[in-house]
């Protein structure tokens, strides 16, 4: 048993002694470097890929067609009570997929009234007036 283990012992030395004195080439890949040199190549890396990215014209999601967004704006102006969903189901019947995110960034919305302000609520009557329990109720009864 002690024979088996020397040999191998042995023949393990032999090889690393052979690795350590030869120049290969998985020897010569094996270079340490410091923290900070991997980290710049790192960044390097990053920079030069989102270069790369940018010439290619590959920028961003691909624009609306500008015929799609005078359609959805013309169906949002024709029929005011439509949601997005609705719009966007009714391009779905047509044949156009679009989804409904893009349907609210072009449709129209319909403009509503301000809110009314605290003043014009206590114009329209809603002044203070003395409950039961002596507290004072707003309201119009």
């Amino acid at each position: 048993m002690n024979t088996i283990r020397s040999r191998t012992k042995s023949l393990r030395r032999r090889v690393a002694c052979a690795f350590t004195l030869r120049p290969t080439p998985v020897r010569e890949a094996l270079v340490i470097v410091q923290h900070a040199t991997v980290i710049a190549w790192q960044r390097r890396r990053f920079r030069d890929h989102g270069t790369r990215l940018t010439r290619a014209g590959r920028r961003g999601r691909p624009a609306v067609a500008r015929e799609l967004r005078r359609l959805i704006r013309t169906m949002s102006r024709a029929n005011p009570t439509w949601g997005s969903q609705r719009i966007a189901a009714k391009l779905a019947k047509l044949g156009i997929s679009v989804a409904k995110s893009t349907v609210e960034k072009y449709r129209i919305r319909a403009r509503r009234p301000p809110s009314p302000t605290w003043r014009a609520f206590l114009a329209l009557g809603g002044h203070p007036k003395p409950a039961s329990d002596g507290q004072l109720k707003t309201g119009q009864s």
